[in-house]
């Protein structure tokens, strides 16, 4: 049976099936959070492959640097998601030592202290990371802006004579 009567009359979930609800729910907030990461993690490096043939090219030394500053920032968010991962990995494997150990009074402790004092730490760990990014993204913005306003500044216009 999947529900009981609580003591005010109504129906409410078994016991089991809160577990389940609750194990259902972590497995979406993990899986949605790897599916940002892996989003980010993409971004940042899909910048850096467009930043790179940038680099070659004869640039203004601020553009240049704009571009240099805009890889850097995004290899730092990346960086900063494989230190997020390594993190969530670190927690995966304490929780799956403690029941492979049958020490399920230690896993719930650990549990409850993760869920209390890590899920902040993580979630400002990842919005850091896309803060950078978006930083990085608006660099190279402002690169091309100014690599294009240049070439517009030199750049002769056909059949105008100044």
């Amino acid at each position: 049976m999947t529900t009981e009567q609580g003591a005010n009359g109504k129906a409410g979930l078994s016991e089991d099936r809160q577990w389940e609800l609750a194990l259902a729910s972590l497995n979406r907030a993990d899986q949605s959070t790897n599916y940002l990461r892996t989003l980010m993690f993409v971004a940042a490096g899909g910048l850096i492959f467009f930043v790179l043939p940038e680099l070659r090219s004869a640039l203004p030394k601020t553009a240049l640097f704009a571009h240099l500053a805009a890889a850097a920032l995004a290899g730092l968010a990346i960086c900063i998601l494989l230190y997020s991962w390594h993190i969530q990995r670190v927690k995966a494997r304490e929780r799956f030592g403690y029941l492979r150990d049958g020490n399920y009074d230690s896993y719930l402790q650990y549990d409850k202290a993760v869920e209390t004092i890590s899920s902040k730490r993580d979630s400002r760990i990842d919005f850091l990371s896309f803060v950078i990014l978006l930083a990085a993204f608006a660099l190279e913005l402002v690169a091309r802006y100014q690599a294009l306003s240049e070439a517009m500044k030199t750049a002769p216009v056909p059949g105008v004579h100044v």
